[in-house]
């Protein structure tokens, strides 16, 4: 059997540096930890040294030799005479970053064939979920290096500066927006790495909402857009985006693919020049949040450049070991959240409102706890806009959360229930009136490349 990979002479190295000189021990840290050693009693020395430094108490062979005592390690540290051996072993502490990238690589070599291993081993299970294993793989090699900083974790007022003009000369090309120009001048679109809520209770159209946004988003960008349908298959998904993209009542659309001759060759073409052919759908049931994040990178992979992920509906994803809704939205809300700094992609979320929020359609207003299950989704979202009815029975769109500015906006939802086509958002008040008025420019020439006929703007 082939030994694992280690560096001892590297490993004796860095501890013999830092026993020489104790400031090299804030350079051995920025690389390493104690598990990246592989021999235990180095393991136990870089600890009581990282004490001794982390209590302002002096590191010398005396101390560390104490240190060691008071926690009945010093035999398996190899004694005072091995530390002795160790302070010999290096002229200087000069080099102690090179020989910590050697200890740290052989450290993520073990890590790596440990991951690798287990994934084989569950791979070898019959009755298996392999998309279960490749999702919780990738995340274990992910993992692999999460414990690690390989440069300095802090960054100056002057880095920053150059981080941040990089990221507001693009994030204009990265921001999802929602095609409607009244909404995406409130909030001014999803950036990467953030998540937006919908929030809706039957009836009020929000899966329709979801996917007019998508359809829209793919004729303004050459982007690609994994649609996740927890709840409706995908003939379903299919019917209703020939009725959005094409406003064809869903009889026709049934009669046109069983008898006509060419139709479907025509609403083929039609949504394709509508860019919908980047419209990718899953309608896989009861998915945890790390297979929407495998079958997401698998899609980055074979289709190109992600626009945005949505998610419908929240309610329907799964978590091991949750024990009822409020457990899966207190798991799956944070998880969202990291999913999308790991993607780099903003992703919109579907979620039912708790049933008290039922009395809305009498005309009570929402308000931002409607969320279903749990108040995690308040607290993960970015954004948060809820659909509900007025005291008349219209369709009202409230901003609820909004980390780039105003929320509590109110806008009137024109909508074709015959087609499910959103058409767009009237200011509810003068409030939101004053608000919206003159910022829709702001966002125009986002998507450069899109067609004139595709510009809401």
């Amino acid at each position: 059997m082939r030994k694992q990979p280690q560096d001892i002479d590297s490993e004796m190295a860095v501890i013999g540096a830092i026993l020489l000189d104790p400031e090299a021990c804030d350079t051995a840290s920025e690389q390493l930890t104690a598990g990246d050693f592989f021999e235990e009693r180095h393991r136990l020395i870089f600890d009581a040294v990282r004490l001794l430094r982390a209590t302002d108490r002096p590191v010398d062979l005396i101390t560390v030799t104490g240190q060691l005592k008071a926690d009945g390690s010093l035999s398996r540290a190899g004694g005072a005479q091995y530390l002795a051996e160790l302070i010999d072993y290096v002229p200087t502490s000069a080099n102690i970053a090179y020989y910590s990238g050697r200890v740290r690589k052989s450290s993520l070599a073990r890590n790596t064939i440990e991951a690798a291993r287990a994934i084989a081993t569950a791979a070898c299970d019959e009755n298996a979920d392999l998309d279960e294993i490749i999702s919780s793989g990738i995340n274990r090699l992910e993992n692999v290096t999460s414990g690690h900083v390989s440069t300095d974790p802090f960054q100056t007022i002057n880095a920053l500066a150059d981080k941040y003009q990089h990221y507001v000369r693009t994030i204009e090309k990265l921001r999802f927006t929602t095609g409607f120009p009244e909404i995406d001048s409130v909030i001014r679109g999803v950036g990467p790495k953030e998540v937006m809520y919908i929030l809706g209770g039957p009836g009020l159209f929000k899966s329709a909402l979801l996917q007019n946004i998508f359809i829209g988003a793919c004729g303004r960008t050459d982007k690609w857009y994994p649609y996740f349908s927890l709840e409706m298959s995908d003939i379903r998904m299919f019917e209703r985006t020939v009725q959005i993209g094409m406003g064809h009542f869903t009889y026709n659309i049934e009669s046109g693919f069983h008898h006509h001759q060419g139709y479907r060759e025509n609403v083929l073409s039609a949504l394709s020049s509508k860019g919908v052919d980047r419209l990718l759908i899953c309608d896989h049931g009861g998915l945890t949040i790390d297979q929407i994040e495998h079958y997401t990178r698998l899609a980055r992979r074979k289709y190109g450049e992600i626009g945005a992920i949505g998610i419908d509906l929240l309610g329907l994803t799964t978590a091991p070991g949750a024990s009822g809704l409020f457990e899966l939205i207190e798991t799956n809300a944070p998880a969202i959240m990291n999913m999308a700094k790991r993607l780099d992609v903003p992703v919109i979320v579907l979620a039912h409102t708790k049933r008290p929020q039922a009395g809305l359609q009498q005309g009570a207003e929402m308000t931002m706890e409607a969320g279903k299950g749990s108040g995690a989704i308040e607290q993960y979202a970015r954004f948060m806009i809820g659909l509900w009815r007025d005291k008349d029975k219209n369709i009202i769109c409230s901003v609820l959360k909004n980390t780039n500015g105003e929320a509590g906006l109110k806008f009137t939802v024109d909508m074709n229930p015959a087609f499910l086509q959103f058409k767009g958002f009237t200011p509810y008040d003068s409030v939101a009136a004053k608000y919206t008025e003159g910022k829709q420019s702001r966002i125009r020439g986002r998507y450069t490349q899109a067609p004139a006929e595709n510009d809401p703007y």
